[in-house]
């Protein structure tokens, strides 16, 4: 009897020790999201980053609009306004981020809920690590290998110029800048670069050694070209320039096309709208139906498909702006440009 009775005080310790874990366990537990002190700080510090954040995209906004209508000051070549622009996205770019965490957070369901998967059984260590491995690896270098391809089509190639000693030329560029991929056609060697700022140093460099090249316009920088209808014309072209900027267009040149044959001016002006992630879309063109008080239509700009040449070099294929090659006058071949030329007639 007495050892029954030493038995279950044992039994009623052991119980009692078992139920005591019992109610200590649950208190280690991490906090359930929604309710704990925590989750509340961080959203109230998420709201604070949010606010903060638009009141500086305000603030650069009203610094980037003021600084395109200074006409006095262009901003072509302004770096002040290309580092308020950098800053700009910068910041809309992490005010997404914000955003999509307090989605995600703010949407938290208050008690946790807990799944069951009746295929459980069959995800093993084996399965598990053979996938990662395969993620590591070959699904890495493929991600890495398309990501390259993408940044180095959106670098247009250089256009130099071929001569004899293009070999002196190429060697300069390597040992200045890096390597880079090299093409010959059509009388030029295409010069592939991997970065934007291997791009920039070869520029540099064959600007100042001399050599004569020229470049091709990304496809997502040319402007868009529209035509504007239904104007005076005699209507001055600068009013047309500042009266779409006020609509919050980036624009470039305004020209009042003429007759082909006669030479003679027409009632039609071709804009050119540039791309620009901050303002207007460049095809919200097509919707304006009315400028300086008066109503018009606005059309794509059908150009005549004919070679391009150059006003500088005279050759074909690209335009002026474009050019670094050595002047060639039309008139006397010598190394000017042909307005300059001493023979007017």
């Amino acid at each position: 009897m007495e050892d029954e009775e030493e038995a279950a005080k044992r039994a009623r310790l052991s119980a009692d020790n078992d139920s005591a874990m019992v109610d200590i366990e649950p208190r280690t537990r991490l906090a359930v999201p929604g309710s704990s002190c925590e989750h509340c700080i961080e959203k109230v510090r998420l709201e604070s980053d949010m606010v903060i954040s638009r009141v500086k995209l305000e603030v650069l906004l009203k610094i980037i609009k003021t600084m395109e209508q200074d006409y006095s000051h262009p901003v072509d070549d302004s770096q002040e306004y290309k580092t308020y622009c950098a800053e700009y996205k910068a910041i809309e770019k992490e005010l997404k981020k914000l955003r999509a965490r307090a989605r995600n957070l703010f949407n938290s369901p208050a008690e946790l809920i807990e799944i069951s998967n009746k295929y459980e059984v069959l995800n093993s260590e084996e399965i598990n690590e053979t996938i990662e491995v395969n993620d590591n690896s070959d699904n890495s270098k493929q991600a890495a290998e398309e990501l390259g391809k993408v940044e180095k089509n959106k670098i247009p190639p250089i256009m130099l110029k071929y001569v004899k000693n293009y070999v002196d030329i190429l060697d300069v560029i390597r040992t200045t800048c890096g390597p880079t991929e090299n093409k010959f056609g059509n009388g030029y060697i295409k010069i592939f670069t991997i970065s934007i700022e291997q791009y920039q140093k070869v520029l540099s460099t064959l600007k100042k050694q001399g050599f004569d090249y020229y470049l091709v316009r990304p496809i997502d920088k040319r402007p868009l070209k529209v035509v504007i209808k239904d104007l005076p014309l005699d209507h001055d072209t600068d009013e047309i320039k500042n009266c779409l900027k006020k609509h919050g267009f980036v624009i470039g040149k305004v020209t009042r096309l003429t007759q082909f044959r006669m030479r003679q001016p027409l009632p039609f002006f071709l804009v050119e709208v540039g791309k620009s992630k901050i303002y207007t879309k460049p095809e919200e063109i097509f919707k304006l139906k009315n400028l300086n008080h008066l109503s018009i239509s606005v059309d794509a700009y059908r150009g005549r498909k004919k070679t391009i040449q150059c006003f500088k070099c005279n050759r074909f294929n690209y335009t002026a702006e474009l050019c670094s090659m050595t002047p060639r006058c039309l008139k006397c071949g010598q190394s000017h440009t042909t307005n300059e030329c001493e023979i007017k007639q």
